[in-house]
Order: structure tokens, then sequence, then C-alpha cells
């Protein structure tokens, strides 16, 4: 598997894709996998790439975050820097500074993790319900109930979220997590970090109205440079979710690209820089847990 992992050729672009990280020693083994045989290269130098400038090296390697969880700060970035590693972080500026975090899915997490309810019944996308167990399977319940409300128009999944955090019988569910402050992003930023856009409310684009999708990529956009002299014009799509409007409407908003949650490695010579795929990685994989997930990603082919 190591030896299947070996960058082969010129011309591929591997883009780690991190939300949280647990702890310093696993974040470290973490980087170690993605980086055997790999170069660092900043969003920039991939943007550069994109728009017919200097070819990347041979195994680039892009690294991402996404929602700029306070733990990035604490964990992340003391390693990033201690080993001189570009890294771009993709911020919904509505959420910056929220301390318990406000992302509709980690007050979600919160409600079942406090919940006494045995049971509760949740929509579905498709028509009726579904009885949901959540005693002694509460982490299990919230992903469930997580992609089923995706599947949503995003105001309807908004509602229900909130429905769902009634049914569970928690008022004010405390989420275990924090956004980083715009002070906190600023100096990060000052000391080498990249700001790319990841919309205001990290809304579905895909499940909004048009007019709203260009008002939540503008809006994050300009919140950010008004903090930033100098802001990524590359998009990650909020949960992932886009359509070819949703393209369009980024490209015609002066972004250069857009990342994926897609697993798989890029080929830039036919790569659509507007679905570029990343390599998820959670905050308790371990280092071989990272390799398979490169592997899937190699087998998944190239685009």
């Amino acid at each position: 598997m190591d030896r299947s992992l070996v960058p082969r050729s010129e011309g591929t672009l591997t883009v780690g894709m991190f939300h949280h990280t647990a702890d310093t020693a696993l974040f470290e083994s973490q980087l170690e996998a993605l980086l055997a045989g790999r170069i660092a290269v900043s969003g920039m130098q991939v943007v550069t790439a994109l728009k017919g400038g200097e070819a990347l090296p041979a195994g680039a390697l892009w690294i991402t975050f996404d929602d700029a969880y306070g733990d990035f700060l604490e964990v992340a970035w003391p390693v990033l820097e201690r080993k001189g590693l570009p890294v771009t972080q993709f911020v919904a500026t509505d959420f910056v500074g929220s301390n318990p975090s406000m992302f509709w899915w980690d007050r979600l997490e919160s409600a079942f993790e406090g919940s006494t309810k045995s049971r509760i019944v949740l929509p579905l996308a498709g028509g009726g319900t579904q009885n949901l167990q959540v005693a002694g399977t509460a982490s299990q319940a919230h992903k469930s109930a997580r992609t089923e409300i995706k599947r949503f128009p995003h105001g309807e999944a908004m509602a229900i979220v909130e429905q769902v955090i009634e049914s569970l019988g928690v008022s004010n569910p405390i989420s275990k997590h924090r956004v980083l402050s715009w002070d906190e992003l600023e100096s990060l930023h000052g000391c080498g970090m990249e700001v790319g856009v990841h919309t205001r409310s990290h809304a579905m684009l895909d499940r909004i109205p048009a007019e709203r999708v260009e008002e939540e990529i503008a809006g994050g956009l300009e919140d950010l440079k008004a903090r930033f002299a100098d802001v990524l014009p590359v998009l990650a799509y909020p949960s992932g979710q886009f359509d070819l409007g949703v393209m369009r409407v980024a490209e015609h908003l002066g972004m250069e690209a857009a990342l994926t949650v897609d697993n798989g490695i890029n080929r830039m010579g036919s790569l659509n820089p507007f679905e570029i795929r990343r390599v998820p990685i959670g905050p308790f994989a371990d280092a071989s847990a990272v390799r398979l997930r490169m592997l899937l990603g190699r087998l998944l082919g190239k685009r």
C-alpha cells in the first residue's frame, strides 16, 4: 500500500482536508503520512498553476482546514508553524468568534449527547418519518440525523434542526467546540496562514435560491476582504454541496477554484478548477487510516 501511494508522475495534486485536530502527536503522524513523498504547496501556488503559471512540483500536497475551529490554533498551528508548512483556512464568516460554536451540526451533536430521550421522530426528505433510537447510540443517531437533514432545502433543514433539538428535550445545547475570533485569525494570517472563502452562513449552496448563493459567496468574500489584505480566491463548498449553477456563480464572483469534499487525487492537466477533490481526514484518524484514505482516493481515480 505504501508503494502504491508514492507519487508516480508530475501533474497531480493531493489536497488534505481537516476540520478538527485531536492532539499534537496524532496530528503530526497524520502530516507525516500525507507528506510521504510529497511537497507541501500553498493555495496561491495551486491557483497560479491552474491559471497556466508555474507548474506545481511532483507530488504536490495542499493542506486545508474548514470552519476555523479553535483547535486549529491550539493543536494544528504550532506543528504547521514549526515545520514551515503552508496551510489554508476556509472561514464561514457569520460564525467567527462563536464560543461555543453555533454551527447547526455542533448544536445538534450537543443536543443528542445531552438528551435523555430513548427515541425521537426524524422527518425524512423523501417523505414520512423515521423512529430514530437515541439512547445508547447518540453519536450514530447524530450522524444519521445530520445526513438526512442535509437532503432538505436549506431553510427547511434549519427548521428541522430546531425541531429535532426540541424533540431531544435540550433547551440550550452547548457545543464543546469554539470558532476562532477575528483577532486570532488576523494573527494567524499575519504569521502566514492563508484565508479562503467558505460563505457567510455555511448554507448548503445547492439547496438555496440562486440569488442567495451569490449573497453567501460575495458576502463571505466581502467580510474577509474587510479584515485581510489578501484573500485566496478559492471557495470551499459548505458541506461539499454544489451544482453547475453554484459553480457558475462562484466563477462570476471572481473565484479561481473551488474545493469539494469528494475523496480523490487531482490530475492538473484535466482538472476542472471548480471540482477539486480532497482527502478527508478525521481528528482521530491514525497514520494507517490516512494512508488508506489516500489509497482509496487513488483507486477512485484522478480528476
